[in-house]
């Protein structure tokens, strides 16, 4: 997936996950639920906590995983085995 710059190149355009405001008290959590992540093309996750509480995001090696409300984080994913 590619995005036209200001310039003559392009690009990168990540996967943005965005944790919506009331996901701490109901059932959805993340939107979209899934991705697909293309390594090289997209693997650059930008993570939106719209949520008024702080979220956690976690995957099976990522120890900082934890950001307070409407605080941005990006993540790249490199490879497989990556469990969110």
């Amino acid at each position: 997936m590619f995005a036209a710059s200001g310039g003559s190149g392009t690009e990168r355009v990540s996967s943005i996950v965005t944790i919506p405001a009331g996901s701490s008290s109901g059932n959805k959590n993340f939107e979209p639920e899934v991705i697909k992540v293309i390594i090289g093309v997209n693997n650059t996750v930008r993570w939106i906590n719209k949520d008024d509480v702080p979220n956690a995001v976690v995957a099976s090696n990522d120890d900082d995983s934890v950001f307070q409300y409407h605080q941005r984080k990006r993540t790249q994913h490199l490879g497989a085995g990556w469990v969110l």
